[in-house]
């Protein structure tokens, strides 16, 4: 179970949100969003350039009455958490 946020109120319905992440479905493999500053650009294998791009972690709240999301660039993005 996500933990219900207090400091963030719906701005739709004004319940409380939860927090949680949007998941990236590239062929079979499932990574977080992330968010790199910037245009697109295409690599030579028809992926996006991003090496050396700033790059943020995405932070999403969902609403628990309504279901609204609220997404947040948070901070730079390094990979997967160290456990």
């Amino acid at each position: 179970m996500t933990p219900i946020e207090t400091d963030h109120v719906c701005p739709k319905c004004g319940s409380a949100m939860e927090i949680g992440f949007l998941l990236d479905n590239a062929h079979v493999n499932y990574f977080p969003t992330i968010w790199v500053k910037g245009l697109p650009e295409r690599s030579f294998f028809r992926t996006a350039k991003i090496k050396g791009k700033v790059k943020r972690g995405v932070e999403s709240h969902r609403c628990v009455n309504c279901g609204y999301l609220e997404s947040y660039a948070t901070g730079e993005w390094k990979g997967w958490p160290q456990k």
